[in-house]
């Protein structure tokens, strides 16, 4: 996945991990327009952990517990807020492929 930041990229790769579903391996990077030195280096270094902080500490931990759950087929859905198009367009893709794949 690619994210544009305006001044900046972050690509993201994931694959399963070595438990098969229940595992991922993530990868993130950042890709700045410049080699770092001084305060761009501080610049960026802060923004990495800004970014890490958010990931770590409330994506991965809120999707970790979602993903537990899941397994009692108890949701037949996941809604998306009205700001998370991208998230809404990678889900309705998924799905259609997958459809596709079956048929």
């Amino acid at each position: 996945m690619i994210v544009w930041q305006g001044d900046h990229f972050e690509t993201w790769t994931s694959w399963p991990g070595a438990d098969g579903p229940a595992s991922t391996v993530a990868e993130a990077r950042l890709l700045v327009p410049r080699p770092l030195a001084g305060e761009d280096r501080h610049r960026w270094d802060k923004n990495w952990k800004i970014l890490m902080g958010t990931v770590l500490d409330e994506y991965f931990v809120a999707s970790r517990s979602m993903q537990e759950k899941y397994g009692s087929h108890a949701q037949t859905h996941a809604l998306f807020g009205r700001q998370e198009g991208a998230l809404q367009h990678y889900h309705q893709t998924l799905q259609a492929e997958l459809a596709a794949a079956a048929s």
